[in-house]
């Protein structure tokens, strides 16, 4: 979940949550059982669904991102 985190920041212009920096720090250190605590807060920020526009590719909407205009069916 971090990592998909990190790819949506990076690869499609998310804005940065607040907690990446604290979960970057986290995932360098060696405390096993914080490492897995991390997976909540990054599968929300992943999930949201907010119709918020990450840059030129849409929304972390899932569905909204799904319509091919080069498709006449779709």
């Amino acid at each position: 979940q971090v990592l998909a985190s990190i790819c949506n920041v990076t690869l499609f212009d998310a804005l940065r949550p607040g907690f990446l920096d604290d979960y970057l720090g986290v995932l360098s250190g060696g405390d096993i059982d914080a490492i897995l605590d991390l997976s909540a807060g990054a599968d929300s920020f992943n999930n949201s669904g907010d119709d918020e526009p990450i840059g030129e590719h849409g929304s972390a909407d899932p569905g909204a991102n799904s319509d091919d205009p080069t498709d006449p069916s779709d």
